[in-house]
């Protein structure tokens, strides 16, 4: 989503002067925004229950829609719901009274704010036409805004019940990893692999592994905090562009939220591994055999930190999976190399999408590769949830942490 970079804020709404539904136009809007931007970040992060931190990470438009955002959840009048769901739909629709829409793309943090308040706009009564989307149609910054915000109103009316986090525990240190989605792990190697495209070197550093007890050193060895495999119904319309044009009209496409650690010296190739999708069912020992081909792109996310630029779609055909030593079930060849995405930033936290056509199925995946600082800190996040909550409400805490800001996220 895009919004002006001049937008200003206001902490929690309160009336002076009760204000009808009906009379809501740019100009109360307007008076709105003037009337509260007189308050100080401390007050605005006060208001809000966020740290400075988190509130500075987001521009004053976004913290304006939060603002009006976090009044709808608190307070019990429905009338002051209605009218703030209201005003969040005219921001969101058209930037109605706080300068309109600009080419600035929102950060994650920025975007997840957006995404919840149209969701919760939506859900307290807001119509489609208080969003007012007139410019669908036009080749313009506006037209292409509306046309995002009118398939994710889209994807809501068709949107299953927020699926339920499970955590897995058990590993080293009682690390927890947050997964939800049919996502199963594939018994090859033994170590925890989602089967879902993922990235690692050739060989997998079985040094690290407690023979006896099966558990990992995961601070020195591949290791998935988050694992995630999402309803492409649901999740389209929050797609980026260029992402969605690429999957347009597919049938059997996966999609994927893929989060994983990169542990390896800096002097270790990294390759696209989508094996333990292609062929989930393959054992951990035997005589299992199969090659197999695949077109394959890389695309960067729209803003962030990210991989250097897109690649693909190209074919490799030099995928297999096979016997090894001791008739282990192995991944081979050592192909699909990412390092021309990666280089000069291998110390860095990364997010970037790869697609995967294969026998007829698509696996869309949205990957973060994490330095080890950023992994240890969602871990911690991970610690803190309990296995009742969503993908959703994890993404707000995940938002909140400054660390994820500039990693990119679409719709949690």
């Amino acid at each position: 989503m895009r919004f002006l970079l001049s937008l200003v804020i206001l902490g929690k709404l309160f009336f002076t002067n009760p204000l009808n539904a009906l009379t809501i136009n740019e100009d109360t809007i307007r008076a709105e925004y003037a009337r509260f931007q007189k308050q100080s970040l401390h007050q605005i992060s006060q208001n809000l229950g966020q740290s400075i931190d988190f509130v500075q990470s987001l521009s004053p438009a976004v913290r304006f829609v939060y603002s009006l955002h976090h009044t709808v959840n608190t307070t019990g009048d429905t009338n002051i719901q209605k009218i703030n769901a209201q005003m969040i739909a005219m921001i969101i629709g058209r930037g109605a009274g706080v300068g309109g829409v600009s080419e600035r793309q929102a950060n994650a943090a920025e975007r997840a704010v957006l995404l919840k308040a149209l969701r919760k706009a939506n859900h307290k009564g807001a119509s489609e036409k208080d969003f007012n989307l007139t410019a669908l149609n036009q080749n313009t910054t506006l037209g292409k805004h509306q046309l995002f915000v009118s398939n994710y109103l889209q994807g809501i009316k068709k949107s299953s019940p927020p699926q339920r986090l499970k955590f897995d525990n058990g590993l080293a240190d009682n690390a927890l990893i947050a997964h939800f989605g049919d996502i199963k792990i594939t018994q090859q190697y033994n170590a925890n692999l989602p089967t879902a495209p993922v990235i690692h070197p050739y060989n997998l550093d079985d040094e690290n592994w407690d023979k006896q007890s099966q558990a990992i050193n995961y601070r020195n060895t591949l290791f998935f905090p988050i694992r995630a495999k999402l309803s492409f119904n649901d999740y389209f319309s929050t797609l980026p562009t260029e992402i969605a044009s690429l999957v347009q009209g597919h049938q059997n496409v996966d999609l994927f939220f893929v989060v994983q650690n990169n542990p390896w010296p800096q002097n270790q190739a990294l390759l696209y591994r989508p094996h333990y999708w292609a062929y989930p069912d393959a054992p951990a020992y035997g005589s299992y055999s199969v090659g197999f081909g695949a077109t394959i792109t890389f695309i960067p996310t729209p803003f962030g930190s990210t991989i250097n630029g897109k690649k693909g779609p190209f074919y490799d055909g030099g995928f297999s999976v096979h016997p090894g030593d001791g008739q282990r079930i192995v991944s081979s060849g050592a192909n699909c190399p990412i390092e021309d995405l990666i280089s000069g930033k291998k110390q860095q936290s990364l997010a970037f999408w790869s697609l995967i056509e294969c026998n007829g199925r698509y696996a869309l995946t949205l990957h973060w590769l994490l330095n080890q600082k950023d992994e240890e800190i969602l871990e911690n996040i991970n610690g803190n949830w309990a296995p009742t909550n969503t993908l959703e409400k994890l993404g707000n805490q995940i938002a909140k942490n400054r660390a994820f800001t500039n990693l990119y996220t679409f719709a949690f």
